[in-house]
């Protein structure tokens, strides 16, 4: 069995790092200026966004993405 090192001590860096994560806990990161969203659809209705998506040979995403972008031109917002 290996002999582990003992641990360095904790400093002000490491607490503050610490905090900084505590504090920002339940936020979602933003990657790219995009932020991840969820929604929850009734399984028929997404068997219809599927069936869009397939028939627009998009994926499920970038379907739903599109659509909303449209909507919100359509309405000049």
């Amino acid at each position: 069995m290996a002999i582990a090192k003992r641990p360095s001590k904790q400093t002000a860096d490491t607490e503050k790092v610490a905090q900084a994560f505590i504090s920002n806990a339940g936020k979602a990161p933003s990657a790219n200026g995009k932020t991840p969203v969820l929604f929850r659809f009734k399984n028929d209705f997404l068997e219809r966004i599927d069936a869009a998506a397939k028939k627009q040979e998009l994926p499920r995403q970038a379907w739903v993405r599109t659509v909303i972008a449209e909507a919100l031109e359509a309405k000049g917002l």
